[in-house]
């Protein structure tokens, strides 16, 4: 998934900031993006690394404020697979989600930021059965 020009795009609550990077500085592109919403989100990978380089994709940001931030994990992480449901029933693609991160968004934080990896995101993220890829473009306009 990316946006139709390149450029951050917001929906209800919910961000679409496309990671374009050359597969050089793609890690260090992901990681400014998820940076400006939690940060120091390396600390959530260990020693593993993010994903591999499989443009085009984009980070899909939501946030949200309250006294305990992890108590907001699990309803954001839900905003968030609603609204790639909606994309994927809306913009038939060959789209997969890779990997979450969730964390508070302040430098004074209780826990540290973690990670959770979703289906078939083992080394090498990509899906292993992909022979082709359909890209979702996503635009504010209707049409």
């Amino acid at each position: 998934m990316t946006t139709a020009n390149g450029q951050p795009v917001e929906f209800t609550k919910v961000r679409v900031e496309p990671v374009i990077a050359e597969a050089a500085d793609h890690e260090g592109q992901l990681q400014r993006i998820i940076s400006t919403v939690i940060p120091g989100p390396r600390s959530a990978y260990g020693r593993d690394r993010t994903h591999d380089f499989a443009p085009p994709e984009s980070v899909i940001i939501a946030q949200d404020s309250g006294v305990k931030s992890f108590d907001l994990a699990k309803p954001l992480s839900q905003r968030i697979e609603r609204f790639m449901l909606l994309v994927r029933l809306l913009k038939p693609s060959t789209s997969e989600s890779m990997a979450e991160v969730q964390g508070a968004t302040h430098t004074v934080r209780e826990f540290k930021p973690i990670m959770l990896r979703f289906r078939g995101a083992g080394p090498g993220f990509g899906s292993p059965t992909q022979l082709a890829a359909r890209v979702i473009r996503v635009c504010r306009t209707i049409g």
